[in-house]
């Protein structure tokens, strides 16, 4: 059986060396412990008062609710922290959104010069849009790489575990987090004309970048899955895609045949409604089973410290776990969100493991002590503006 369908596949360690024994470490997995009705009034709370600012109150609200979902997220019966302040964050977006406005407006300004200069009058106006949408792609491209690095060292410092900080990169490492953004962002621009050829890469690439740049306390995050790990996932996972995509080719290929015969029209009609339901049947069982399989592979290369991670995703449960939560969605118009939500996290979250449970105290007083001696202003030091950055990824 393979490893990633054991309940502990790669968590062995060795007995006392007198029979050679291997034994299961123990292990302890998040709780979670949210429910429905407290979401949906902080829900509701949330929508309102967005409603009623005009969107003044966005950074509150997305306050209150990671607030929510991380307090109720627990190991050890510790729930974890978010501490950010979203007066910060008010000023930080009116800030971007002038940056970008008036970024806007230069390069229209300098697109239409160039075009005024270079391009003769008949073909003007078609390429003066394509020349003002490559400037601004350009022109933001350098900017939104910033932000999301920003973010996501901003998010990651105000979240906390028994008031020991989370942390993302440092002061110093900004300008090299910032040129591995400028590479991911570019490498995900091109996964529509290169036919998503390159996703494993990126998907690879992304994970590396946000888990081995994080730390815990003073203990940095280690990664060890390889590109050639994810690609091998994903050509596992590439008949499965094949076969949706070929489900409704013979229907559609029958009815072009005998498309002027009209007393078989609509049998083959109901071939190829038959043949795209496969189709999506088949696209969301590979996508579940793409989605489980990286999120074990992933888990199980993180380590911290002693520390390592397993999850127990299996496609069969998201699958199950989408459909029923879709249908609701559509069935409440929109209105079974929270439900929704509360339903997904427990999922997901409860089915990380983290091994050896033992070595979790030891792990945290020593951290705690390694620590004890540095100002709170050591995990504040950051970038002016990191605090009025908060873009969800």
């Amino acid at each position: 059986m393979p490893s990633d369908d054991l309940p502990w596949g790669d968590g062995l360690s060795q007995g006392d060396g007198t029979d050679g024994a291997w034994e299961p470490l123990k292990s302890t997995a998040l709780q979670f412990s949210g429910h429905t009705l407290e979401y949906v009034r902080i829900w509701l709370a949330n929508l309102a008062l967005v409603v009623a600012t005009c969107g003044i109150y966005a950074p509150w609200a997305r306050v209150r609710t990671r607030q929510y979902f991380l307090a109720q997220t627990q190991l050890e019966g510790s729930g974890f922290e978010y501490r950010a302040n979203p007066r910060a964050m008010v000023i930080g977006w009116i800030v971007i959104s002038v940056g970008l406005g008036l970024l806007g407006i230069g390069k229209d300004l300098i697109a239409s010069a160039m075009a005024t200069a270079w391009i003769p009058s008949d073909r003007r106006e078609v390429l003066l849009v394509l020349l003002s949408l490559g400037l601004g792609v350009l022109s933001q491209w350098p900017l939104i790489s910033w932000l999301l690095v920003q973010s996501t060292r901003y998010n990651a410092s105000r979240t906390l575990y028994r008031n020991l900080h989370f942390g993302f990169g440092s002061q110093a490492q900004q300008r090299s987090l910032w040129r591995e953004m400028l590479f991911l962002t570019a490498l995900a621009a091109i996964q529509v004309p290169t036919l998503g050829l390159l996703w494993p890469y990126f998907a690879w690439r992304w994970r590396r970048f946000q888990i081995r740049h994080r730390r815990f306390g003073t203990t940095p995050f280690t990664f060890t899955a390889t590109a050639a790990d994810y690609r091998s996932l994903h050509l596992r996972a590439l008949p499965l895609l094949l076969l949706a995509f070929g489900a409704p080719l013979p229907a559609v290929g029958l009815l072009v045949a005998q498309g002027q015969n009209s007393q078989q029209v609509g049998l083959l009609l109901v071939l190829l409604l038959l043949g795209i339901t496969t189709a999506i049947a088949l696209g969301l069982l590979w996508s579940c089973w793409l989605e489980a399989a990286a999120a074990r592979l992933t888990w199980r290369s993180i380590r911290l410290g002693d520390l390592s991670f397993h999850c127990t995703w299996r496609a069969g449960d998201l699958m199950r776990l989408r459909v029923g939560l879709g249908i609701a969605m559509v069935v409440s118009l929109g209105l079974a969100w929270p439900w929704v939500r509360i339903r997904n996290s427990r999922y997901r979250l409860e089915r990380i493991l983290i091994s050896p449970a033992e070595a979790l105290e030891g792990f945290l007083g020593a951290e705690a002590e390694r620590i004890s001696a540095m100002a709170e202003g050591a995990f504040t030091l950051e970038d002016p503006l990191a605090g009025v950055l908060d873009i969800s990824l």
